[in-house]
């Protein structure tokens, strides 16, 4: 196996990957969007042992993410809850639908009179769809921003 040698003032991406805590194809990744300054050599990727140390880096964060999203949640009862919320919106819009259809499908005016309601209903439980979603999303966003602090605060010290 011929050997690449290691251009000046570069390191292999395996060894920079390993030092910032990421995957090789990352770090190759991040090279061709132009966020480390790196090259090909023989078809082995280098970075700027520059780059290391870089004041933009925020791979301690990106190390981190995957215990952001698996990290134990709180707020579970309102998550709970949000989630209940949005099951019954679709379940109340589902059967809207049939009281519409079977209004529909009535004679005279009764059945006219009953699609309002059936309406009514369907964007009823359309807002508690989207109530229940809304609800779930901030208590995520309160999750996670909890758990970026906390990362954060173990990262600068």
């Amino acid at each position: 196996m011929n050997k690449v040698q290691i251009p000046d003032g570069m390191i292999r991406a395996e060894e920079f990957a390993r030092k910032k805590g990421l995957p090789k194809d990352k770090v190759v990744q991040m090279i061709r969007d132009g966020f480390y300054s790196g090259r090909i050599v023989n078809e082995e990727w280098f970075v700027e042992a520059s780059e290391i140390s870089s004041p933009n880096d925020t791979s301690h964060l990106n190390a981190g993410m995957v215990s952001v999203v698996s990290g134990e949640m709180d707020y579970k009862t309102s998550i709970a809850v949000a989630k209940f919320v949005s099951f019954a919106g679709w379940f109340i819009s589902a059967v809207s639908i049939i009281i519409v259809l079977a209004a529909l499908a009535g004679a005279g005016r009764m059945g006219i009179l009953a699609v309002a309601p059936g309406i009514g209903l369907f964007i009823g439980g359309l807002i508690l769809v989207i109530a229940g979603q809304s609800a779930r999303a901030v208590m995520d966003n309160a999750n996670y921003s909890r758990r970026l602090f906390e990362l954060m605060s173990k990262s600068s010290g």
